[in-house]
């Protein structure tokens, strides 16, 4: 269970990132760690990392980021999503594809994984 300042910090990264402010929010994100060592337990501040490094286009650090995310909570599927975006951008539509199919095997009615599987599926 989070508490409200670490709620509240989270939102903030998440808000700066909606924004755009991809190095403010990844700056903020480092600094909440030595603060909130507990986010290293908590599949959202993985996912949510790893979103702002796909981002950055920085694309070992947010496949490790959804990873670590998919360790902490296999059922997690917004990270097993986003790890088949990475994947997807890289080319590398076998890995994306298998993510995708592990969403809709947590959530069977996932829309964007339906989506990103037939745009896998017909990619020439």
């Amino acid at each position: 269970i989070m508490s409200k300042q670490e709620i509240e910090i989270l939102d903030r990264i998440k808000k700066l990132y909606d924004n755009r402010l991809y190095k403010d929010s990844l700056a903020l994100l480092h600094s909440s760690i030595y603060t909130f060592p507990n986010f290293k337990k908590i599949a959202y501040f993985y996912n949510l990392k790893g979103l702002i490094n796909l981002a950055l286009k920085d694309w070992k650090t947010c496949i490790e980021d959804f990873k670590n995310a998919i360790s902490i909570d296999n059922n997690f599927y917004h990270a097993h999503f986003n790890l088949g975006l990475a994947y997807y951008d890289l080319g590398d539509l076998e890995k994306s594809y298998e993510q995708n199919l592990k969403v809709l095997e947590i959530d069977k009615n996932n829309s964007r994984a339906k989506i990103a599987l037939i745009e896998i599926l017909t990619f020439q």
